[in-house]
């Protein structure tokens, strides 16, 4: 009795690091995760298989999860866990701000372990177009936005000569490329002088010396201001504190005078950002100003 418990249990533990390539495509983005061992097994013909996987001959290939993956569902989110991060954090700006649904990279880190899979993934969405990024003038970080918040923001945008979908299809293109030439914005994309006055006057594209251009977000110069004025004011209460810091649930009381996105959002950027720090303590989360 005793073998065949310590038997089955063997198997119980294989089988829970045994994944099919389907079933990892169903919870998981297009790449490996990292950890992840690809190993062909030969099924017999009577064996039943997901519909799905029938036109597929890589569909029953099974992978070899990592013992913290296979003790952690999210150890298969992979990519896709960065996307549901930014869906929730989009969720946090007060629909009286009126801003689109931007995210700052900073934000991101904020909630998640390790940057340096952060910054890796964010890429690996990118080259899937499943986000795109936007840079700050002043370039000490980036912004980030859903490629299809960004579509439904350009569609609303867009004067009705220009195409969005080529607009599109040459983003995807040149998905790693961070500005355009005017030859090669003219070329890609088919714009006259005109037309690409005309969407530097929509802030849909950034001019720089006129001869770099870059996309943007259209009324995202509100959403810049609005970020630094409420990060700042945030800051400066906390430096009026003797100690340097505040519990997280009076600072979430705070009334904001000069940004809309609210402190829950604003938050999430500073600490991302390395300006404050949590720390626990017996009466909750305490905010604490890195440097005062």
């Amino acid at each position: 009795r005793i073998q065949i418990l310590f038997e089955r249990n063997t198997w119980m533990m294989n089988s829970k690091r045994r994944i099919t390539l389907a079933q990892l495509r169903g919870v998981s983005s297009k790449r490996p995760k990292v950890g992840v061992v690809a190993r062909n097994d030969h099924h017999s013909p009577q064996e039943q298989t997901d519909p799905t996987e029938k036109d597929d001959p890589t569909a029953n290939t099974e992978y070899l999860i990592s013992d913290d993956e296979a003790d952690n569902d999210d150890g298969l989110g992979g990519v896709s866990n960065v996307e549901l991060i930014i869906t929730s954090l989009v969720q946090n700006i007060p629909s009286s701000a009126g801003i689109s649904p931007i995210v700052t990279r900073n934000m991101i880190y904020s909630q998640a372990a390790c940057r340096t899979e952060v910054d890796r993934d964010i890429e690996v969405l990118r080259r899937d177009h499943v986000i795109m990024t936007f840079a700050f003038r002043s370039g000490s970080t980036d912004y980030v936005m859903l490629t299809k918040d960004y579509k439904a923001l350009l569609r609303s945008h867009l004067p009705p000569f220009v195409s969005l979908d080529r607009i599109m299809s040459g983003i995807r293109e040149h998905w790693d490329q961070e500005y355009f030439s005017k030859r090669e914005i003219k070329h890609v994309f088919g714009w006259t002088d005109d037309v690409i006055a005309c969407l530097v006057d929509d802030v849909c594209v950034l001019s720089h010396d006129n001869s770099r251009y870059f996309f943007s977000v259209p009324c995202a110069g509100k959403f810049v201001s609005y970020l630094a004025a409420g990060k700042a004011e945030i800051i400066r209460m906390m430096r009026r504190k003797a100690s340097g810091d505040i519990l997280e649930s009076d600072l979430l009381t705070l009334k904001l005078k000069k940004s809309k996105l609210g402190v829950k959002y604003l938050l999430e950027d500073l600490i991302g950002g390395g300006e404050v720090k949590v720390v626990k303590c017996g009466m909750g989360n305490l905010i604490r100003l890195v440097r005062r």
